[in-house]
């Protein structure tokens, strides 16, 4: 191959690329075009599985994943933030409103003088601040993995001990991948 050959070989494999790439960029979003976009947008907001979007509305989980990164409008995520705070706050404020009727017959209980209904109210009153302190943040509902400064000294020291030895650091995955199936 002459060397003026090679250079329109290389010009046009470049062309060829360059051409791809705008074609790659000027392509028109499917869901954005999609007859049912709104009804496609709103299942991506509810994080429905990108599968049965697709299934339902016969396009593509790449057009669905592209679309939900690169076009569904940040208004439409901002107002879904919006009215999930919205809702939370709706339930706070009834659990505060159930809190406070629920004192209301506490203290008229009381004062007539039913003491087992007193009881009864009372165990209503701390189940509402129980769940209005989980609904706040104040009581954490999850558990707490406390991983003591001398196992992490230990497994520092062993996996720095197998480093060298590809076989050892096999064999101890294959351990744990065997003790995570049982």
């Amino acid at each position: 191959m002459r060397g003026g050959d090679r250079k329109q070989k290389r010009v046009d494999v470049e062309t060829k690329i360059v051409l791809y790439v705008r074609k790659l960029n000027l392509r028109n979003c499917t869901i954005c075009t999609h007859n049912k976009r709104e009804n496609i947008d709103k299942e991506l907001l509810e994080k429905v599985p990108l599968r049965n979007i697709a299934k339902q509305y016969n396009v593509s989980t790449g057009a669905l994943f592209r679309h939900k990164e690169n076009h569904l409008p940040d208004k439409l995520i901002k107002a879904e933030n919006v009215k999930e705070i919205t809702e939370a706050n709706n339930l706070i404020e009834q659990a505060q409103t159930l809190k406070d009727r629920a004192i209301e017959i506490l203290d008229t209980v009381e004062k007539q003088g039913s003491h087992t209904i007193a009881l009864q109210a009372i165990k209503e009153v701390r189940a509402i601040i129980e769940l209005l302190a989980k609904l706040s943040g104040d009581i954490q509902t999850g558990f707490t993995i406390n991983l003591s400064p001398e196992w992490i000294n230990l497994r520092t020291v062993i996996i720095n001990a197998i480093a060298p030895y590809p076989e050892a650091q096999n064999a101890v995955l294959k351990a744990l991948e065997q003790y995570n199936d049982n």
